[in-house]
């Protein structure tokens, strides 16, 4: 059994969410992204956030991103986990531990990462002295768009990603394993959806196209091939977040503040 609950609903389609890809193509300051990236190089343990027991791994993804975004920013870890990853669970869906024991509780029903997003984005995410995180806005990407994800994780630290996660990943649930193309006589049925985030891409070794970072099993040590993506990866986000942003007060591209919250109109005021 994966260690992991799963927990990903099926996407959503919010024709209000914008795209990366039609925002990139109107800002030239940076139109190629590095030829590798690695966000979580020496990141310290990332904590399971409640993933063991219960099917929150799109709140556990938010606060992943968290880590990533201050890892890189300062070289600490924020205090976040458990806690504040079920207190999110609960508040976008209705989850009450107390409603039954891990797989039998009715309420542990998952997550849709665009409600998430909204929620993120309108309320915030709670955090461990009792404040709010608000992420300044999120983007669409294309999940067969390689240079789309290389130049959202560079500008981004992180990609939010959700994808189908079929029977044979079971066996590969080691820190180390690389998913790829599915083992002759594997079961390819898909048994759920999963939310993680992927913080570093390289080219594959093995195959044409990147192979991408993600992290899973409370550990950032897993990688995804191409042909694995592609197959299975069907929803991924770049967020902005002031925790990222250069010390000039600038967000990606080097795009001010307000060009990216007009971005995110429709969604605030809806």
């Amino acid at each position: 059994m994966l260690r992991n609950k799963l927990g990903r609903l099926p996407r959503k389609f919010d024709p209000r969410v914008p795209h990366w890809s039609a925002l990139r193509y109107r800002v030239p300051l940076l139109s190629v992204a590095p030829a590798a990236e690695n966000y979580v190089a020496n990141i310290p343990d990332i904590g399971m956030m409640g993933n063991d027991q219960w099917g929150d791994c799109a709140c556990a993804g938010a606060y992943h991103l968290r880590q990533l975004w201050q890892w890189n920013a300062t070289g600490t870890m924020p205090p976040e986990g458990t806690a504040q990853a079920l207190q999110l669970y609960s508040e976008v869906t209705g989850f009450d531990p107390n409603a039954g024991p891990s797989g039998n509780n009715p309420t542990d029903q998952g997550t849709a990462l665009q409600d998430l997003l909204a929620y993120w984005l309108k309320t915030g995410i709670p955090l461990a002295d009792g404040t709010r995180h608000k992420i300044l806005a999120y983007f669409e990407v294309d999940p067969l768009n390689a240079a789309d994800l290389n130049l959202g994780t560079a500008e981004s630290a992180g990609l939010y990603m959700g994808w189908n996660v079929p029977a044979f990943v079971e066996q590969l649930e080691a820190p180390g394993s690389i998913l790829g193309a599915p083992p002759a006589g594997a079961d390819t049925s898909i048994i759920g959806g999963h939310c993680t985030v992927s913080g570093g891409y390289a080219q594959s070794p093995a195959m044409a196209g990147m192979r991408r970072e993600f992290e899973s099993w409370g550990s950032t040590n897993y990688q995804m091939e191409p042909v694995f993506w592609a197959a299975n990866v069907d929803e991924v986000y770049v967020i902005v977040a002031d925790d990222f942003m250069e010390t000039t007060g600038r967000t990606p591209f080097g795009l001010p503040l307000a060009v990216w919250q007009e971005q995110m109109a429709a969604i605030q005021q809806s």
